[in-house]
This record gives structure tokens, sequence and C-alpha cells, in this order.
């Protein structure tokens, strides 16, 4: 689990949504925080692939996340962390 915390860092990033407006114009692009599909792809290994997945919008195919999985991560991180503190504290 160390492994994986240790090699995602969150990204901030400009979304662009797929599509456009009833009038044609293109949707606005949004600032947003988070990871980057593709790093944690890289970081995670096959146990944990079911935090990335896909889906096609527009007849293109994009990676998604599941945050949700992601905090399982975390939990594992931040239960390793707390062990080591305890163990300083004794």
């Amino acid at each position: 689990l160390a492994r994986i915390f240790d090699s995602i860092e969150t990204k901030q990033y400009d979304f662009q949504p797929p599509g456009a407006n009833l009038d044609g114009t293109p949707l606005p692009a949004e600032r947003r925080v988070g990871f980057i599909a593709d790093d944690v792809k890289a970081a995670i290994s096959g146990e944990w692939a079911n935090i990335v997945g896909s889906k096609t919008v527009i007849d293109t195919e994009y990676l998604t996340l599941d945050y949700s999985r992601l905090v399982c991560v975390l939990w594992g991180a931040v239960k390793d962390l707390r062990a080591g503190v305890e163990e300083l504290e004794a």
C-alpha cells in the first residue's frame, strides 16, 4: 500500500467535458483536483486493477478512477502510519 500511496501525486487539471450546450458552444472547462488515471494505473498491481476503469464518450475511450476504492489505499497507509507513531510513542 505504501508503494501505491507514495507513487501517486495529486494534480490540478482542467477538465474539458465532451459535448456542447444547446446553442452549440463547447461546455466550459472545469478546474479540478484529483489524480491522473494513467499515473494510478502505472502504480497499481493486478489485485488493485479494479480502481481504474474506462468509459466511452462520443466514440472516445477515457480512463476512469473509482475514488471510493482509493479510500482503501488511504486507509491502509493511515493504519501503517498510526502503527509507526504508536511504536515511537511506546
